[in-house]
């Protein structure tokens, strides 16, 4: 008898212990918080003027591929770049460093839009629309910049314009092409002033672009402003026209567009 008390006592004793463990609340997992990185510290005309192209390596079909350069090392020890991208509903990035130090001026890296396996097949990221560039300048007073672009495939309405919205083009001609509109990061050579707009840099895979109207926002309203247009060699003076915070413009060409007081 007392033996059957004891096992009844045992299984009461053990049910009421699962009990309190099974009604106990499931603790929730501690999320880390995320890193905050800073970026932009200095001023635009401080960084190095550094620009997103389509490459011309040839490996890879036109638009496949795009093509970072970087005017200046800036005494960085290495410098890590990190393209983030949105391609369908998925993101991607290309990251990579450079050592200024071994290289030759303007520092290059061209950046595949997809991936290709240790056996030499290669897969394209599809829709790609566009993200950020990071640039890491270890061990300068640059420290991180980082900038936005915008990517446009054949088919595209001809209705172009960066992340931000404040340079805008209607390219027909463009329609049929790969385009990229991207921030510099960083001022072109001979740009001297104060910067009222941009910079913004447009690229595409096309011959030819067309008659292309530009319309961009200002900064602020002024009467001195001039539009610019950066080719790789020089500053070209572009005819505008303003009303208020906005510039309009009649363009050609593609290459680095900034307004300038």
């Amino acid at each position: 008898m007392k033996r059957s008390l004891s096992i009844v006592f045992c299984f009461l004793f053990f049910g009421f212990f699962l009990s309190g463990c099974l009604s106990k609340k499931a603790e929730k997992p501690v999320e880390r918080p995320k890193i905050q990185e800073t970026v932009n510290r200095v001023p635009v005309d401080k960084r190095p003027y550094s620009v997103l192209s389509f490459s011309d390596s040839g490996r890879f079909p036109a638009g496949r591929e795009l093509k970072l350069e970087i005017a200046d090392g800036k005494n960085a020890a290495s410098i890590e770049y990190e393209l983030e991208y949105q391609a369908g509903t998925l993101v991607q990035a290309g990251v990579g460093s450079i050592n200024p130090k071994g290289e030759k001026l303007p520092l290059s890296r061209d950046i595949l839009l997809g991936s290709c396996s240790a056996g030499g097949a290669c897969s394209y990221s599809e829709d790609v629309k566009g993200g950020t560039l990071l640039l890491r300048f270890k061990g300068s007073d640059i420290g991180s910049i980082k900038g936005e672009w915008n990517f446009y495939h054949p088919g595209n309405d001809g209705k172009l314009a960066s992340r931000d919205a404040k340079f805008q083009l209607d390219a027909p001609k463009l329609k049929n092409s790969y385009v990229l509109v991207a921030q510099t990061l960083g001022l072109p050579p001979q740009a001297n002033g104060e910067l009222i707009a941009g910079p913004y840099h447009l690229e595409t895979t096309a011959d030819k672009t067309g008659d292309m109207q530009l319309t961009m926002r200002l900064n602020e309203e002024s009467e001195a402003v001039v539009l610019w247009r950066w080719d790789g060699k020089e500053l070209q003076k572009i005819p505008s026209e303003f009303f208020g915070k906005t510039l309009t413009a009649k363009v050609t060409t593609s290459g680095t567009y900034l307004v300038i007081k």
